[in-house]
């Protein structure tokens, strides 16, 4: 979802805006995706590579992370 050339023109339902619509929401409201490292490696997906608001993580990154978040995160 992160990478720069993947589209997101596909809709959770049929009313549903297309996910690049709530992207653009989450990342225009300063949401940040932090995209797995080990993943980022394993799909050759690089930095310049990314979507506005996308960052690759680094382990301290995710550990701050797990430290404060007060949300649940799938990783």
């Amino acid at each position: 979802m992160a990478e720069r050339k993947q589209e997101l023109d596909f809709t959770w339902g049929p009313d549903s805006p297309k996910l690049s619509e709530h992207y653009d929401q989450f990342a225009a409201g300063g949401g940040k995706v932090l995209v797995c490292p080990h993943c980022a490696q394993s799909a050759r997906v690089t930095d310049p590579g990314l979507k506005r608001n996308a960052d690759i993580a680094t382990l301290p990154m995710l550990g701050k992370m797990l430290i404060e978040a007060d949300k649940v995160m799938n990783y």
